[in-house]
């Protein structure tokens, strides 16, 4: 029986190590956190880390892997949500903590207090909530070290 929801968009042929993995995935996780997931791997790798992927259990972690190999799959993730949000979950993805995220980049949709980065004297990195530079190093939510930059660069 073929179900349409693990399709390919041009409806050709999909290999069933495919069609599991997208069932798989899709039955424990809503399309957001699968998205989320596959950039937060991305990025690990890119930095040449894999606490992350780690981290993560080997149902996930093979799928995730399967994603990152196979550009039809690839297609289907991005397929399963409108653009602004893979953006949002691509954005969200830099971060430490979705906590810190959204007190970042979506402080009056949370109700959090802003929290922005700045160098202090043009010297000193901090991150200030509110209208206070409050000289943050560790995450508040996650408790994670805070960077010394911005997690995402002002023009991207």
């Amino acid at each position: 029986m073929v179900d349409s929801k693990f399709d390919n968009l041009d409806g050709s042929f999909v290999p069933e190590d495919c069609r599991s993995i997208r069932k798989r995935l899709s039955s424990s996780l809503q399309p957001e956190l699968i998205v989320l997931e596959w950039f937060r791997l991305q990025r690990e790798e890119a930095n040449g880390k894999n606490n992350f992927i780690e981290n993560l259990s080997a149902h996930y972690r093979e799928g995730l892997k399967h994603i990152t190999g196979c550009p039809m799959c690839q297609e289907w993730l991005m397929a399963s949500l409108p653009p602004e949000k893979i953006e949002r979950q691509r954005r969200l993805a830099q971060y430490c903590c979705s906590g810190f995220f959204c007190a970042v980049e979506e402080p009056k949709e949370s109700g959090e207090a802003k929290i922005r980065f700045s160098m202090f004297r043009g010297e000193d990195p901090c991150w200030g909530i509110g209208k206070r530079w409050s000289f943050l190093k560790f995450c508040p939510w996650c408790g994670s070290k805070l960077p010394d930059s911005p997690f995402i660069a002002e023009d991207t």
